[in-house]
């Protein structure tokens, strides 16, 4: 957690410094996000899931007519197991039942 913070701390102060002819460009963000699920069943355990996201952006232009992009996304997911069966919660059709018929 403490690299993580240091990089975003690094990525916020690298645009203040800039480079003689402003060609090359560093940047990015982080996010979090968290949501919790309260079961409407007595029984049922809390579940939840956790989505960091880091991106990376690198910029390089030498010349007017050429530049170069780079872009590198690290989006790690701390999940409950109960969210990867079928959710008791889901109500409607049946996914397979949204046609009247086939048209061949």
């Amino acid at each position: 957690m403490k690299k993580i913070l240091t990089l975003v701390i690094y990525l916020a102060i690298t645009p203040l410094v800039g480079t003689a002819d402003a060609e090359f460009r560093v940047g990015g963000y982080y996010k979090n996000f968290s949501t919790v699920f309260n079961s409407p069943f007595p029984d049922a355990p809390i579940t939840g899931i956790v989505v960091n996201r880091l991106r990376f952006n690198l910029s390089y232009a030498p010349a007017d007519v050429l530049s170069f992009a780079f872009a590198y996304d690290f989006t790690p997911r701390v999940q409950d197991p109960l969210l990867f069966s079928q959710s008791p919660f889901a109500v409607g059709v049946a996914s397979s039942r949204y046609r009247v018929a086939d048209l061949d």
